[in-house]
């Protein structure tokens, strides 16, 4: 045995996890990324609201929007893919 796995023979295995870890708070951050997307988009800006200032609001908010919910959907993902395999191996 290498002093890496090093572990109490009588130590139970690790349980896996669920999958539920990853769907909650990815289904949070979907969420919000498309609540935010929805609600802010063409909305006044603070400031003088310049063209090119208002443009560059527009485009960080739909950008943070779209990364919050596209690590969201990765999460969702991730999570119903390990419940699968959880539920495959328990088979």
């Amino acid at each position: 045995m290498n002093d890496i796995d090093a572990r109490p023979e009588s130590a139970p295995d690790p349980t896996p996890s669920s999958g539920w870890g990853l769907i909650a708070p990815g289904a949070v951050l979907l969420i919000i990324g498309i609540t935010v997307a929805a609600v802010m988009f063409g909305r006044e800006t603070p400031g003088s609201n310049d063209p090119g200032e208002f443009i560059a609001w527009n485009a960080g908010l739909t950008i943070g929007a779209a990364v919050l919910a596209g690590i969201g959907a990765l999460l969702l993902a991730l999570g119903f893919v390990r419940r699968r395999r959880r539920a495959a191996d328990r088979r």
